[in-house]
C-alpha cells in the first residue's frame, strides 16, 4: 500500500515509498524523478502529469472506441500489469508539444527508463525468452509514435519500426501469449499494421519489397485472430490499408529519368500490376460502420491510392500525369472539406493528405491542404504534421522541374535531408 505521505511518483505508481529525500530508494532504483508535495510548483506539475498519465493508461481500455478511427488521445488503450514508462514517455512528449513546462525532466527520465527496459528485454528475447515479444513490440510502437509526435525528421521513428518488424514474427508464433489477451493483441497488431503500411511511402525503395511481405504477414495474422478489427485506426477501410505497400512499390515507379531508363518488360509488369491493384481499390466499398466520418476517411484513402496508381500511365514518348490526377485531387479536396479537423478520424489522415498534396497542381487545392494541415497541428500539436507541410512545400517548389514527379515523397525527403513517418 502506497503511503499518503510518500513522494508523488510512488503514489502514482501505487508503490511503497521510504520517504527519503531528495530521492527515495524506489525512484532511484527505477531511474524516476522523485518529487514530494511540498517541492514547489514542480510537485504540482508532476502530480497532475504523472497521476493523470498512469490513470489514463489503465482506464482507456474500458472506454475504447470501436466504431471509428480514433487516435486523438495520444495514449494507447493497453492494459499493463505495471507502471508503463514507455506510455508516460509518449504522453509526456505530446504534452510537451502543447505546453513548455518543467515536466520535461520527468518525461525524459521515463524515456531513459523505458529505453533501459527495452534494451534489457531485447537481450532476454535474443536469449530465447520469446514470450516477451508482444510487450517489446508495444514499446517499439510507442516510441515510433513518440518520435513522430516530437516531429522527428532524422529517421529515428524508422529505427523503432525496423525493430518492430523483427519482433512481429515472434508475436505471431507465440500463439499462447497472443490469445491470452486477444483484445490487446489485436489492437497492437492493428497499430503495427497501420504504422507499417503508411510508412511504405517514406522508406527507401529497396525496403519496400520486404515491406510488402511484412504487410501480408500482419494482415494474415489479424485475419487468423478471427475477431472484428477494433476500428481504432482502420475504421471501415481495412482492405485498403493492405494495398498501400504494393501500390507504393509497383514496378517502374520513380521520376521521369528512371521511367525512361526502365526496360519495356519493367513497364509492362508495372502496368499489369497497376491495373490489378486499381481494380481492387475501385471495387472497395465501406463495410458496416456507425457514423459518416469513418466512411469519408476510407474514401480519402481510396482516392490517395488511385492517385498513386494513376501515376504509372507513362510511355517512352509521353509523360503527363496532371490531367489524370487533377480529377482525383478535386474529389479528394471535396471530401476533405466535409471533414472537420476535430473529427476522431482526422489524426489518421497524414498519409492520404501527403499523397494527395504531392499531386495538387491547382493553387486553390494547395492552399486548402496547407490550411487544413495547419489547423490539424494547432489542434493536436503533432510535430510530424509540420514536417509533412514542409515536405509538400518542397514538392510544390519543384513542380516546375520536369524530372521530378508527383507522389515521389522519398525523393522529396532525400532532397531536404529529412525522413518523416506519415502516421
Amino acid at each position: 500500500m502506497a503511503s499518503s505521505k510518500g513522494c508523488l511518483t510512488c503514489r502514482a505508481r501505487r508503490k511503497k515509498c521510504d520517504k527519503v529525500k531528495p530521492k527515495c530508494v524506489a525512484c532511484d532504483r527505477n531511474v524516476l524523478i522523485c518529487v514530494y508535495p511540498d517541492d514547489s510548483h514542480l510537485g504540482a506539475e508532476m502530480s497532475n502529469f504523472t497521476a493523470r498519465a498512469y490513470s489514463e493508461m489503465s482506464n482507456l481500455v474500458k472506454s475504447q472506441r470501436t466504431d471509428s478511427i480514433h487516435r486523438s488521445i495520444p495514449l494507447l488503450p493497453l492494459k499493463r500489469t505495471e507502471s508503463s514508462p514507455d506510455g508516460v514517455t509518449l504522453s509526456g512528449v505530446h504534452y510537451g508539444e502543447q505546453k513548455s513546462t518543467l515536466h520535461a525532466v520527468a518525461t525524459y527520465e521515463h524515456c531513459a527508463q523505458a529505453l533501459r527496459s527495452l534494451k534489457h528485454g531485447l537481450t532476454r528475447f535474443a536469449s530465447g525468452q520469446t514470450d516477451l515479444a508482444l510487450e517489446l513490440l508495444i514499446t517499439t510502437l510507442l516510441f515510433c509514435l513518440a518520435e513522430s509526435i516530437r516531429g522527428d525528421r532524422d529517421g529515428n521513428s524508422f529505427h523503432h519500426l525496423r525493430a518492430a518488424r523483427q519482433l512481429f514474427p515472434a508475436v505471431v508464433r507465440d500463439t499462447a501469449r497472443s490469445t491470452s489477451d486477444p483484445e490487446t493483441a489485436l489492437f497492437v497488431m492493428e497499430l503495427y499494421a497501420y504504422i507499417l503500411t503508411v510508412s511504405s511511402s517514406s522508406l527507401a525503395v529497396d525496403e519496400n519489397y520486404s515491406l510488402v511481405r511484412d504487410s501480408e504477414l500482419v494482415f494474415a495474422a489479424i485475419e487468423a485472430m478471427n475477431k472484428p478489427v477494433t476500428g481504432m485506426l482502420f475504421g471501415c477501410a481495412y482492405e485498403l490499408f493492405g494495398l498501400i505497400p504494393s501500390a507504393a512499390r509497383v514496378p517502374g515507379k520513380g521520376n521521369l529519368s528512371d521511367k525512361l531508363n526502365a526496360t519495356e518488360t519493367d513497364l509492362l509488369q508495372g502496368t499489369s500490376k497497376r491495373c490489378e491493384l486499381r481494380s481492387r481499390v475501385q471495387s472497395w466499398v465501406p463495410g458496416p460502420v456507425s457514423g459518416r466520418d469513418p466512411v469519408i476517411a476510407g474514401k480519402l484513402y481510396q482516392f490517395a491510392l488511385l492517385l498513386l496508381l494513376e501515376d504509372y500511365q507513362v510511355s517512352f514518348s509521353s509523360y503527363n500525369t496532371e490531367a489524370e490526377s487533377n480529377n482525383f485531387v478535386s474529389n479528394f479536396i471535396y471530401l476533405l472539406r466535409s471533414l472537420p479537423v476535430d473529427s476522431d478520424v482526422a489524426t489518421t489522415l497524414c498519409w492520404p493528405i501527403a499523397v494527395a498534396g504531392s499531386y495538387a497542381h491547382e493553387p486553390e487545392h494547395r492552399r486548402f491542404i496547407r490550411q487544413y494541415l495547419l489547423s490539424m497541428e494547432a489542434r493536436y500539436q503533432f510535430g510530424n504534421i509540420i514536417q509533412v507541410l514542409g515536405l509538400l512545400d518542397s514538392l510544390w517548389d519543384r513542380s516546375h522541374d520536369t524530372c521530378s514527379h508527383p507522389g515521389d515523397l522519398i525523393t522529396a525527403m532525400k532532397s531536404k535531408g529529412i525522413f518523416v513517418m506519415l502516421v
